[in-house]
């Protein structure tokens, strides 16, 4: 046709071996002229355009979302028109028609049979609900399978693979716009603050705390800065408005590059020009903030034209956008669930089952304060007395205690106010107090659920923070306005001693016996163990302090072992947490190491190791220099002594926090992946800790660098807790997340989420069936595909359940299992006798009459089947599931995981796989499918990464990756050889 061509893709082709490396575009026609097309006015060609191209976009040769649609269509084999208006001048004045008629002012603009549909956005969200396979359906040119002649035979085309990127770091591929806009006007506010008071000494600090801020917002986005989680709080009850993250990412690297200006300025001693700087920094902000404009996304812009930046970094966004939409939905709007129900097979038998048949959504909005409080919820006030005790150390206390033992103390000390360790103290005690009144009421009103965390290997010691928390206050208040002589005041930080160390040192012989008593595997140990060697180390610390047994001994025994009687009694806890410290370490860094890990919630409770080697160093100068101050000779020499081995602690906890912190890093995936959750408030304790051994290490050595570490470790871990408290907040606005039960997860995960993704695949096989016809092959092979692969999915999923899951549910509780097991049987039959219709209808030997009366059979015959499939379904999930949550242990679960995965060929995995994971509504339901295959066979988890490569396309692949890079096989990007 004169005035259009077939046209090419003008994006890379990726990385992918076989003949779906390449996005196939054939089917896209680029209107160059309008001289074939009938009218007199835009209008009218417009209309001609329509009726002559039933799938029709204007679009851009540069846009990346112009770009996906044209790859979605291709996809599809339907034939796509466009008119690429940066190089069709003619065409741009029918765009301007299009707009005024459907007020659609970007580009793409897509329309379907004269229909306006609208932007990627539209397309996409119509391709996820299955509509735009209706839509389009009758104008498919391409065969919708090859091989066709049987189910046996039949197979899928190639998916287009293409490329897909991230933004870069750990930079989100999607933004919430009311956040990004409350966020600008946050900025707006403090460079106003800075631009007012620049000749202020503070002022130049202020600006670096942005140019940070901002660096923050960068590298992470806002779940990690300031203004960011302010932003998410003010914002929270609102949808959130999706937007492309790679274009903020580019406004935020801005953001850096002005306040870094800004900052140089400030402290170059030219306040004027820093506030030019930050004056530009304020419209730009504004103009987000008031008007929703973002004027680097133009300079962004440009370089998508320039061809500097890859277009295929929206490609992500492009398609998880709806998806995104659809999981806010879910997480935060409730869905009327219903109530448990008790089931008891046996009230006479204690033993007999016993169970919940409760949904997964009654689990996540099943907000209880009392019913629901956790015992790891007191990590809150740990973390925040850690805090206080941080910045009292931080104030002239630690100058003062220096020189009581006779060291020179530091001339240039932080001096920070009292106030601050005081009010950050009094949030920490409130929020204590409220925590140990609920949970003293869930004990009396809930008694087995308190019995259960306490029996728990991986909560049991989490009691330990309680007590934690006590021995931290003592510190706090045991010398409240430096009125040490009043005895109210140190009685009370002396009582509170007492009560929190001898109720953790019982907690610790308890916890040390179930240890050796009970039989324990590698997968019941965790690092939360070390809870409690690090609180007899905190009760060793805070002993001689407050003076906890306040009895001196006599003159000769004092040259020894201290005045003070409180150091031997803080000997005596540093001895034993010092040993468990050095052996559960040994133990959980062994376990960290050699397994998966799969339960993200828990890896952050790894952080206590930089706790321990903090608070040891600092128990360990405090009993050192208390015993050696009693020295009659040389009391300073004496306890100078006690200095490097302290340096030495907290060198070692810097090394493990960087180490820590490297394993965050996005080729790594270990902490930070996942969304917030209260396990997140296992960072700020350690923080704090470290941040006060720097304090010390400060004060008792007077490095320059001592000064740096001080500060950069206050501000640190007071900006750790900031930002949990607001993300807490935000769970608490949603009831969400907190007073929640908590979520489980195990190797048998993958039972419920296949369920799951049948339910998922039924709408498309319902709906090819109703449009089947016998006389339209394509429509034929549409069904047969979606009917093949459930055929293949129910078979293998049966035959594990029967051979290898009820079976052992049935060694357990005979009987219970045989329903399901008889279904089974039953639905063999079926699927084989439909089956059979199906390759009838494959058959080019078969006559049109038996085509027509195989149709009807499968029309009348599949809807039932399907009501009955999906029943029986949730009577498994009902009735079976919580066997294996309740009763069966972890080992039992990865033995019939892999039992599961080396019974099925791998050439079926590579069919059941990609059908999971495309039919599974959520990312984090995708990412727990595979999660629970790489705990029980971390061996295998590069093959199954092989599969996933081969049958997924970029975005999906990409997605996964990112969470899971243990996957990733040989020569693809970030491969990581497992020996």
């Amino acid at each position: 046709m004169e005035g259009a061509k077939k046209a090419t893709p003008n994006y890379e082709a990726g990385t992918r071996t076989g003949s779906n490396d390449a996005d196939d575009m054939g089917n896209l026609t680029v209107i160059t002229s309008l001289n074939e097309y009938s009218g007199e006015t835009p209008a009218q060609q417009l209309e001609s355009v329509l009726k002559r191209h039933p799938v029709f976009a204007f679009s851009k040769t540069y846009c990346p979302f112009c770009i996906e649609v044209k790859r979605t269509l291709s996809h599809l084999g339907v034939p796509l028109a466009v008119i690429e208006i940066d190089s069709n001048a003619d065409g741009a004045k029918l765009s301007a028609v299009s707009k005024a008629n459907t007020k659609h002012k970007t580009y793409p603009s897509v329309y379907i049979k004269g229909q306006h549909i609208g932007g990627c956005d539209s397309l996409m969200s119509l391709q996820r609900s299955g509509e735009l396979d209706r839509l389009v359906r009758d104008l498919v040119v391409r065969p919708a399978g090859m091989g066709g002649q049987t189910l046996e035979t039949l197979e899928r085309n190639a998916v287009p693979r293409g490329t897909a990127r991230h933004p870069l770091l750990w930079f989100p591929n999607t933004t919430n716009n009311h956040v990004v806009r409350v966020n600008a006007a946050i900025v707006v506010a403090l460079s106003v603050v800075a631009i007012i008071f620049r000749d202020r000494s503070w002022a130049k600090w202020f600006v670096l705390g942005m140019c940070i801020d901002y660096t923050v917002l960068m590298c992470v986005g806002s779940t990690l800065s300031l203004s960011g989680t302010v932003s998410n709080l003010l914002t929270s009850p609102l949808p959130p408005d999706v937007r492309a993250g790679p274009g903020k990412q580019f406004a935020n690297l801005c953001g850096v590059c002005f306040t870094a200006m800004g900052t140089g300025c400030y402290f170059g001693d030219q306040p004027e020009a820093g506030a030019v700087i930050l004056a530009c920094l304020v419209g730009a902000a504004g103009l987000q903030a008031f008007a929703d404009f973002c004027v680097a996304c133009l300079f962004f812009d440009i370089g998508l034209r320039l061809k500097i930046v890859p277009n295929d970094v929206f490609r992500i966004f492009a398609n998880m956008q709806q998806e995104t939409k659809d999981a806010w939905q879910y997480a935060h709007v409730s869905s009327g669930p219903a109530k448990p129900v008790h089931v008891d097979t046996n009230p006479q038998s204690r033993t007999a089952l016993k169970y919940k048949i409760k949904s997964e959504e009654w689990t996540m909005e099943d907000f209880h304060l009392v019913r629901n409080v956790q015992i790891t919820y007191f990590a809150v006030p740990m973390g925040l007395a850690g805090l206080a005790v941080a910045w009292k150390l931080a104030t002239s206390w630690t100058d003062t205690w220096a020189l009581s033992l006779g060291l020179p103390g530091v001339s240039d000390t932080l001096d920070i106010p009292t106030i601050v360790y005081k009010v950050v103290g009094l949030i920490a005690a409130f929020v204590y107090v409220v925590l140990a009144a609920l949970y003293l009421i869930r004990f009396l009103r809930f008694r087995r659920k308190v019995l259960k965390e306490w029996q728990c290997p991986l909560r049991g010691a989490s009691f330990g923070m309680a007590t934690i928390c006590l021995m931290l206050f003592a510190f706090l208040v045991y010398d409240v306005d430096g009125d040490v002589d009043n005895k109210a005041v140190p009685n009370f930080g002396r009582a509170l001693w007492w009560i929190g160390a001898v109720g953790h040192m019982a907690m610790t012989v308890v916890k040390f016996g179930e240890w050796v008593g009970k039989r324990l595997e590698l997968e019941h140990v965790h690092v939360s163990w070390m809870i409690l060697p690090v609180g007899n180390l905190v009760a060793a610390m805070v002993a001689p302090l407050v003076d906890a047994l306040a009895s001196r001994h006599g003159a000769a025994t004092a040259a020894v072992y201290g005045e003070s009687l409180s150091v031997e009694l803080g000997s005596f806890y540093f001895s034993f947490g010092y040993f468990m410290w050095l052996a559960l370490f040994s133990i959980t860094l062994l376990k960290v190491l050699t397994t998966h890990n799969s339960d993200e919630s828990i890896r952050t409770l790894t952080f206590v190791w930089v706790a321990a080697p903090a608070v040891a160093g600092l128990a360990d100068l405090v009993l050192c220099a208390e015993r050696e101050k009693s020295d009659v000779v040389a009391p300073a020499l004496s306890v100078a002594q006690c200095l490097p081995t302290f340096n030495q602690y907290l060198y070692l906890a810097i090394v493990m926090l960087l180490g820590l912190s490297w394993s965050a890093m996005p080729y790594i995936a270990f902490l930070g992946r996942a969304p917030f959750n209260m396990s997140y408030w296992n960072f700020v304790f350690p923080l704090a800790a470290i941040a006060a051994a720097c304090v010390v290490y400060f004060a008792t050595t007077g490095f320059l660098v001592g000064r740096v570490f001080a500060i950069v470790g206050l501000v640190a871990a007071s900006a750790g807790a900031f930002v949990a408290s607001m993300h807490t907040l935000i769970l608490l606005v949603h009831r969400r997340g907190i007073f929640t039960p908590m979520p489980k997860f195990g190797p048998l995960a993958h039972f419920n989420l296949l369920h799951e993704a049948i339910r998922g695949a039924i709408p498309k096989l319902t709906d090819t069936l109703t449009s089947m016809d016998a006389a339209n092959a394509d429509s034929v092979v549409r069904f047969a595909l979606e009917f093949r692969d459930l055929q293949v999915v129910h078979e293998e999923h049966s035959n594990h359940e029967d051979a290898y899951i009820f079976k052992l549910f049935a060694e357990f509780f005979d009987g219970h299992t045989r329903k399901y097991n008889d279904d089974h049987s039953r639905d063999h039959v079926l699927l084989h006798k439909m089956a059979d219709q199906v390759n009838l209808l494959l058959s080019p030997s078969s006559s049109s009459e038996a085509k027509a009366a195989a149709v009807a059979d499968l029309q009348r015959d599949v809807p039932p089947f399907i009501e009955h499939l999906l029943e029986h379904l949730q009577g498994e999930e009902d009735n079976l599931k919580p066997i294996g949550k309740r009763y069966l242990p972890i080992a039992a679960q990865v033995e019939m995981t892999r039992s599961i995965f080396f019974t099925t060929p791998a050439k079926r995995w590579e069919l059941i796989m990609p059908y999971v994971l495309t039919h599974l509504p959520r990312h984090g339901q995708r990412v727990n499918y595979l999660k629970a295959f790489f705990w029980a066979l971390p061996e295998r988890a590069q093959q199954i990464g092989a599969i996933l490569h081969r049958n997924l396309d970029a975005v999906m692949w990409e997605r996964l990756r990112i969470e899971l890079p243990e996957m990733v096989p040989r020569a693809a990007f970030n491969h990581w050889r497992y020996y």
